[in-house]
Parts: structure tokens; C-alpha cells; sequence
């Protein structure tokens, strides 16, 4: 008797304790949502400032500064940010203290070399980033912001690792929030882009500071940096750094080759970064997904919980499907109008063009997930192997279709190499540790999706107001159909309704369904 009372106590407990890990999963990940709602929302902001106000000369440098600093951040920093989150995630705080610390230090070691050499070949650096050598001020500039930059990654992943999500996420927002405000004050005032990278840095080295002080707080000085791990770690990052070089190929050097194998090159890189700007849209929940994934499946992982976190993965997949695929459509629908609103008539493009860069974008958001499963397995090599052969194409692509077509060879070129590289990755992936693709589930969603597009191609919608009905109005279209067709279980439909509740209720909910089971 006193067995059969306590196994469903049991029972219970571990039911109350997987609904208490998914709802902090849940929580994070609307937390990341919101961030990257903001986020987004500040490039959209800053693309008419910068676009209207200043012209498409200073955008395209705006552009390739960026550009740049996404190449080099993830170089300098040696992708130690994915060895702290993958290892430290589950280690003891002192181990994390000095850990920390200790790459922290070597990654500012790094920044010093290279933007002391930068300073040095300054005329150089501009030629290279800006097809002239006139730009040696923006060059300046650009050396401080990556130093911001890249300290500024680094130092907010420590909250990341240690699992503050809302500190990290509140940060982040007070910085992007502050660079938008000062970044509309300073260019109103008559300031020029110059005025719009030193609010970056300014807001940015602010956080830093603010970070570090934070840290050394909760953790204090480390009596030591002499982490025994340190070579470990960068065993595990200094592949990743190949594969994110080769990842940046194929996702940003087309403007490179825009810059310096068209006549009008900065304007042209313009006009295109717009259009890949709003393809990034229908990304929007993939990256709060994939940021809060990757550390809660590294832990299942290290408890031996792979299962777990072969279900986080499939779920998760299944979600950005659902939002994917419909917002791939509504942005290509609706993309004239939206170039139109948020820059100008200038940067209008065919919707073709569009189309291309938002089925790339497609295809790299479900590559993100199988390859989580190469980090968890340690085939970081693996990995940089098999993202060489789309780095080439895309390379070779670039050069033989952008003299050609212009800025359509550049999007068809990153089309055909994200589709290359997923077909890498998914299949490597799934002879490792296979997740699954659920193609029922695809099928029906595209459906859903292909019946809002139908529904809406009658509307030309003027007016951010009208644009706003339009995306409301297909989205309600959508998950009508999705519904109908059953691709949203009643199951899923109730799991997100508790998730939604009071914890205390929720957890009760999820009793009382376990004990009638």
C-alpha cells in the first residue's frame, strides 16, 4: 500500500518538474521574442534615418560597417561565447568566475592587435570596405565600435551562461533603446552617420562597464586565471570560428562583391541590404528560439537527458515552421510597400529578388536546429567541412552572376548556397543523432500558408496602417486554416494555455491530468 501511494507522489513530482522546466523555457523564449521584436524594430527605425536622411551613399557604408563587425566579433571573441555556454552552463559559479575571466582576457588581447594593425593600414582598410580610400574617418570609427562590440557580446553572454535571461534581456533592450534615441537626436541635430556610430559605441561601452561592475559583484575578482580548461575550450571554438567565417560567406560577403564588382557599388549594397534587412523579418522568432535552445538541450545533454533534448528540438522546429513559412510569403507579398514606407522608392527592388533571399533565410532557420546537434556531438569539425563546399559556391556564384544581373545574382547566389549547405548539415546530421523532419506537418503549413497568399493578393495596401490590417488579417486566415487541417493538435493548443497561467495553476493542471491518465 505504502508503494502504491507513494509512486503516484513520485509520478507527480517529476510531471510538476518537466512543466516547471518548460514554462521557464517558454518564459525566456517570449523574453527573447520581445527582445528581438525591439531589436528588429531598431533596424527598421535606423533604415530611414540613415536611408531617407542621409542617403544611400552613407547607408551602403553603414551597411558594410556592419557587415564587417558581424565577420569579426565572432573571430575575435574565438566563438569562446558558444564554449562558455556549452560547458559552463552546469559548473559551479567560482568555476564559471574564472573560466570567464580567463577568456575574457585573452579575447581583449586579441581586440588590441587587431585594431592596432587596423589604425596602422587605416587607407587600406578603407579601399577595402568602401572601394575607396576617402572613408579613412569611417574606418576610425568602425575600430572603436568593434572593440565596443565585441566586448559588449562577450560580457552579456556571462548572463546567458548563468541562466539571468531577464537581466540579459533587460540589457539589452536599454542599449538598443538608448542607441535609437540618441542615433534620432544626433542625426535631427545636423549630425552625419559619424554621429550614429559614436552613439553606438558610446551606449555600448556604457553596458560593458555596467556588465563587468555586475559581474564582479555576484562573482568577485578570481583569485586566478589559469583556467586548466582553457585549450580545451579553444579546441572546441577555433572550428566554429572556421564555420562561422564560411557561414558569413555565404550570409554578408555578397556586398563585398556588390562593392567592388558594380559601378555605383555602396549605392547597390544599399539597395540590396534593404531588401535582405526585411527577409531577416521572417526570422524574427527563430533567434529567441535558438538562444534559449541551445543552453537548456546543452544541459539536457550533459544529464544524459538526449530524448529530452531531442523533443526540445523537434518542438522548436515545428514552431518556427509554423511562423516561418507564412511570414515568407506575407513579406514577399507585401515587400514593395514596405521598401517603399520604411526607405523610399529607391530602394524598390523585384519581389523576385525578395523572394530568393527569403527562402535562403528559410532554409538557414532549419539548418540552425540540425546543427545544434553537431555541438552537442562535439563535430565542430565536421561542421566546417561541410559548410566549405556552399562557402565556395556561393563564391564562385557571386562573381560569375552579380556582373551579370547585379544585385539578383548576388540573392539567387545566396538562395542556391543555403540550400546546398542545408542539404549538408540536415543529412549529416540525422546519421549522428537523428530529430526528425515531420514532412506532414510541412505539407500543411505550406498549404495554410499558400491559402492566406491566395486571400490577400487582391489587397494593395498603402499606409503602414493598412499594411498592419493586411499582416493581421492574413495571420488570422492562416491559423484558420492550419486549424482545419489539423496541424495544431488540441494537445499543443493546451500546453500552451497552461503555459499562459499562474505557475501554481498551471502545475495543478498538470497533476490532476497526469493522475487521470
Amino acid at each position: 500500500m505504502s508503494d502504491q501511494t507513494q509512486q503516484p507522489e513520485s509520478f507527480d513530482a517529476i510531471a510538476n518538474e518537466a512543466h516547471h522546466e518548460e514554462r521557464k523555457f517558454f518564459r525566456d523564449v517570449m523574453l527573447r521574442v520581445l527582445a528581438q521584436i525591439v531589436l528588429q524594430l531598431r533596424g527598421l527605425i535606423l533604415l530611414p534615418i540613415i536611408a531617407k536622411v542621409l542617403g544611400t551613399e552613407e547607408y551602403g557604408i553603414w551597411t558594410q560597417i556592419n557587415v564587417t563587425v558581424t565577420l569579426l566579433v565572432p573571430i575575435l571573441t574565438m566563438r569562446l561565447d558558444m564554449a562558455v555556454v556549452r560547458y559552463l552552463s552546469s559548473k559551479s559559479r567560482s568555476e564559471i568566475n574564472r573560466d570567464f575571466f580567463a577568456l575574457l582576457l585573452l579575447i581583449w588581447a586579441g581586440l588590441l592587435v587587431v585594431c592596432g594593425l587596423g589604425f596602422l593600414f587605416r587607407e587600406e582598410a578603407s579601399l577595402f570596405l568602401f572601394g575607396s580610400s576617402q572613408y579613412v574617418f569611417f574606418v576610425e570609427l568602425f575600430l572603436v565600435f568593434l572593440v565596443t562590440r565585441t566586448s559588449y557580446t562577450f560580457l552579456l553572454n556571462f548572463y546567458r551562461t548563468s541562466g539571468q535571461m531577464k537581466r540579459y534581456t533587460a540589457l539589452e533592450l536599454m542599449s538598443a533603446l538608448l542607441e535609437v534615441a540618441l542615433s534620432l537626436y544626433l542625426v535631427n541635430t545636423g549630425g552625419g552617420l559619424g554621429s550614429v556610430l559614436t552613439a553606438f559605441i558610446f551606449v555600448e561601452a556604457m553596458v560593458c562597464t555596467v556588465v563587468l561592475a555586475n559581474i564582479i559583484r555576484q562573482t568577485g575578482l578570481p583569485r586566478s586565471v589559469a583556467s586548466s580548461k582553457l585549450f580545451f575550450y579553444i579546441g572546441y571554438s577555433l572550428p566554429l570560428v572556421i564555420s562561422t567565417f564560411l557561414a558569413w560567406v555565404i550570409d554578408s560577403s555578397d556586398r563585398y562583391f556588390i562593392t567592388h564588382l558594380l559601378d555605383d557599388g555602396l549605392k547597390n549594397v544599399a539597395i540590396y541590404n534593404a531588401s535582405y534587412s526585411l527577409g531577416q523579418l521572417s526570422v524574427l522568432f527563430l533567434w529567441p528560439l535558438a538562444f534559449v535552445l541551445f543552453p537548456t538541450i546543452s544541459r539536457l545533454w550533459e544529464d544524459k537527458k538526449k530524448m529530452e533534448a531531442r523533443r526540445y528540438l523537434q518542438n522548436c522546429m515545428r514552431y518556427y515552421l509554423t511562423l516561418a513559412v507564412p511570414s515568407v510569403l506575407g513579406l514577399y507579398l507585401l515587400s514593395s510597400q514596405l521598401l517603399r514606407f520604411f526607405a523610399s522608392d529607391e530602394f524598390v527592388t523585384d519581389p523576385l529578388l525578395v523572394l530568393s533571399i527569403l527562402l535562403g533565410i528559410l532554409w538557414m532557420g532549419i539548418t540552425q536546429f540540425y546543427i545544434y546537434v553537431l555541438h552537442l556531438t562535439e563535430r565542430t569539425k565536421l561542421m566546417s567541412l561541410m559548410f566549405v563546399g556552399s562557402a565556395i559556391l556561393n563564391v564562385i556564384l557571386n562573381i560569375l552572376l552579380i556582373p551579370q544581373i547585379g544585385i539578383m545574382g548576388a540573392a539567387l547566389s545566396t538562395f542556391l548556397a543555403y540550400l546546398v549547405r542545408m542539404g549538408f548539415v540536415v543529412v549529416c546530421s540525422e546519421k549522428i543523432f537523428s530529430i526528425g523532419f515531420d514532412f506532414a506537418f510541412f505539407i500543411k503549413v505550406l498549404i495554410a500558408g499558400l491559402g492566406m497568399y491566395g486571400s490577400l493578393l487582391l489587397l494593395m495596401p498603402h499606409g503602414i496602417v493598412a499594411i498592419m490590417g493586411t499582416a493581421i488579417l492574413g495571420a488570422v486566415i492562416y491559423f484558420i486554416i492550419l486549424l482545419s487541417l489539423r496541424g495544431i493538435s488540441r494537445s499543443e493548443i493546451d500546453l500552451f494555455r497552461s503555459l499562459l497561467r499562474p505557475e501554481h495553476l498551471a502545475q495543478n493542471d498538470c497533476v490532476i491530468h497526469e493522475k487521470k491518465m
